[in-house]
């Protein structure tokens, strides 16, 4: 039957194969939407969890639009790459509007430069932890050769 609709009816066939493949990548990358509502009564490490998937799912699809627009340039303009080719296109703008919606970015971000002042945090206090115990030490050693010294020098005295 598929073949007498390209003979008949050739931009509907090529339609119905878009929405075919369209379908089938659906399950890898389900439709997104934005929702206000749940968005604010989310909690925040939901929000960031959220953001990092769907930053993640972007960046793959990013992938693979710009992949299956390179074999659309080595192939003539084959059919099925093409198709392919617009089918990652429609899913990376519905993922990139949703996550200009979210407003994604600025919480990567800012959980990121938070997880550095975390560890730059933990850093100075390991450091400053490093020269107190080197600072004891010197202490101990200056105790001992002082001890050593005062116990020469008293020995020295009294042999004279």
């Amino acid at each position: 039957m598929g073949w007498i609709k390209d003979l008949v009816n050739p931009s509907g066939a090529e339609n119905d194969r878009y929405r075919e493949y369209l379908a089938e990548k659906r399950k890898i990358f389900p439709k997104k939407s934005f929702n206000l509502e749940t968005w604010k009564n989310a909690s925040n490490f939901t929000k960031i969890s959220i953001c990092e998937n769907l930053s993640a799912k972007t960046e793959e699809l990013r992938i693979l639009k710009y992949d299956s627009a390179n074999n659309v340039g080595f192939s003539d303009g084959f059919r099925v790459d093409s198709r392919l080719r617009r089918v990652y296109t429609e899913l990376l703008y519905e993922y990139e509007e949703v996550l200009r919606k979210q407003v994604c970015g600025k919480i990567i971000s800012a959980t990121i430069a938070n997880e550095d002042r975390i560890r730059l945090m933990k850093e100075v206090d390991d450091a400053q932890r490093r020269i107190g115990d080197d600072t004891d030490e010197q202490r101990k050693i200056i105790l001992a050769v002082g001890g050593g010294v005062l116990l020469l020098g008293s020995f020295l005295i009294l042999k004279a």
